[in-house]
């Protein structure tokens, strides 16, 4: 499936209706995400096995995607993608500056990560 996400609010959940979330197994993202975006992939997707941000821009915003943690710029945050097992293979946005601490941490069933060219 593929989408495209805007940067102030979660535009996820008007491009991929509620109660379709658990159906999502591929997913890749056009356009800015920020941490509300990060929320619905984390928290909201729980069969989401592929996620391709090749295209995506991380943006900052106020709100937390983990206590404490919120999204900036061209950055996976730290603790951005903590604990979510589900995940076999994410590909970073390729404008993505830095990777923080613990981004993939307990992120046991990651077989890939595929790094821009930043």
């Amino acid at each position: 499936m593929n989408v495209t996400a805007k940067p102030t609010t979660s535009d996820l959940l008007s491009e991929i209706k509620e109660a379709d979330l658990h159906k999502v197994i591929n997913l890749k993202i056009n356009g800015s995400i920020n941490s509300y975006d990060i929320i619905v992939l984390n928290q909201n997707m729980p069969n989401l096995r592929s996620l391709d941000l090749t295209n995506a821009k991380i943006v900052a915003c106020d709100h937390e995607y983990y206590t404490g943690h919120k999204t900036s710029n061209d950055a996976i945050g730290d603790y951005m993608f903590y604990g979510q097992s589900k995940y076999l293979e994410i590909k970073l946005p390729k404008t993505v500056e830095s990777i923080g601490n613990n981004a993939f941490c307990n992120c046991s069933s990651l077989t890939s990560v595929t790094i821009g060219n930043s």
